[in-house]
């Protein structure tokens, strides 16, 4: 620091400049390692939504496959409730992923090499996908502000995060349709696992130590990165809340759907060593069984549930 009557040396004034760059290059490999972040949690959510969505299709095919004699009136009932709670979740995703997309255009433009990529990859008319990974603009917060929210300091209603907002509301109601009896009743747990679906009208902040509304809590000033990750947390919120109300769904239609193609006797000896003199017991059971399921499972022992952190830890079991 310099005073007037001690000014400073050429060498303390470069000493002083590299500092001030030295600063500026910490800052941004900061920068860099959230952003690094930010395309792991994007790719294992863009994964995740994936696997869940195979994991639907296998399920509403099983639903879908009973027929014949079997298909009593409650399977009948069940199949056409899972093909309207199917196309309007595929509506609902279809929305978000459009919003997802003409952001990403919207802050890289038509002739960004992600955008170009994701254009040739998507098939079957599917709405493209560029992983934050492949976004330029990922760290711009004004663009996606003004594409979702508008320059104004209240919510454009002829922007994404309106349209967005009003969009999730109504499906929310639709799903709750679909778990309603006949006297109108809804089961309150499964009420409540729809819930996440809902987006609130007013959001405490404590950046802002205020109620603010929604789409101000969700994509003011938030980076390209961190928006597109949203959206993709929706897109899997949306997937487990259609989950839920397919298993209740199937679950309505009663044991009837439980369909096996064959069955064989199996049986399980309470231990695999026997010595002369012994007394030998086994459980004998007829066993249905379907064999187009295979068998996918992961496991681990020791523990009562399996996360991101302890998966790669467990055994895979596949076969018939």
């Amino acid at each position: 620091m310099g005073a007037k009557n001690c000014p400073e040396t050429p060498r303390q004034q470069m000493i002083g400049m590299m500092y001030l760059v030295l600063t500026a290059m910490l800052a941004l490999n900061v920068s860099k390692d959230i952003l690094d972040a930010f395309n792991v949690v994007d790719d294992s959510l863009l994964q995740s939504n994936t696997n869940v969505t195979v994991a639907l299709k296998d399920r509403y095919d099983n639903l879908y496959s009973i027929q014949g004699e079997e298909q009593t009136e409650a399977i009948k009932k069940a199949q056409e409730k899972a093909k309207d709670l199917q196309a309007k979740t595929k509506d609902m995703v279809k929305f978000i992923e459009t919003v997802r997309w003409e952001m990403t255009i919207a802050v890289d433009g038509e002739n960004a090499d992600g955008v170009k990529n994701a254009k040739a990859e998507a098939k079957n008319g599917a709405i493209p996908c560029v992983p934050v990974s492949e976004i330029e603009g990922k760290d711009n917060f004004d663009k996606p502000t003004t594409f979702m929210i508008g320059t104004g300091d209240k919510p454009d209603p002829n922007k994404y995060a309106v349209k967005l907002k009003k969009k999730l509301t109504e499906y929310h109601g639709q799903l709750l349709k679909f778990i309603e009896n006949e006297e109108g009743k809804r089961d309150p747990n499964i009420e409540k696992q729809l819930s996440s679906v809902k987006p609130a009208g007013m959001i405490y902040s404590k950046h802002e130590d205020k109620e603010v509304p929604w789409e101000i809590y969700n994509f003011y000033h938030l980076i390209t990165g961190g928006q597109v990750i949203l959206l993709n947390k929706m897109i899997s919120e949306v997937k487990s809340a259609e989950a839920v109300v397919l298993n209740h769904i199937i679950a309505s239609a009663g044991s009837a759907n439980l369909s096996f193609a064959e069955y064989a006797g199996h049986s399980m000896a309470e231990s695999k060593i026997l010595f002369s003199g012994d007394n030998y017991k086994t459980t004998v059971i007829v066993a249905a069984f379907d064999p187009n399921q295979k068998l996918d499972v992961y496991y681990q022992v020791g523990v009562d549930s399996l996360s991101e952190a302890n998966e790669g830890a467990a055994t895979h079991v596949d076969g018939p």
